[in-house]
């Protein structure tokens, strides 16, 4: 959502190390830790859009300051239109 400073998160799964890239297609972070929560700082412009994972396979995964939103691509995700209104 806008306004977002930061992206946490609890996820547990394999061995593969998830990457997590922003809105432009930059990675931001590539997620060392498993079966612990984790906290992504949000880019200066990057909130309010959709981000993406690579070499994501959680067993487990809970958002817990932002919206539990999944799409297999960014045309296909569906979301509130309240969370589109600047």
């Amino acid at each position: 959502p806008r306004g977002t400073r930061k992206i946490q998160f609890y996820w547990e799964g394999g061995n593969l190390k998830p990457r997590l890239f922003g809105p432009e297609g930059k990675l931001v972070a590539e997620i060392d830790s498993n079966g612990r929560y984790v906290s992504i700082p949000v880019p200066e412009g990057a909130d309010g859009h959709a981000w993406h994972f690579e070499r994501f396979a959680p067993r487990f995964f809970w958002m817990t300051n932002v919206p539990n939103y999944f799409a297999a691509s960014p045309e296909a995700l569906l979301v509130p239109r309240e969370a589109l209104k600047p």
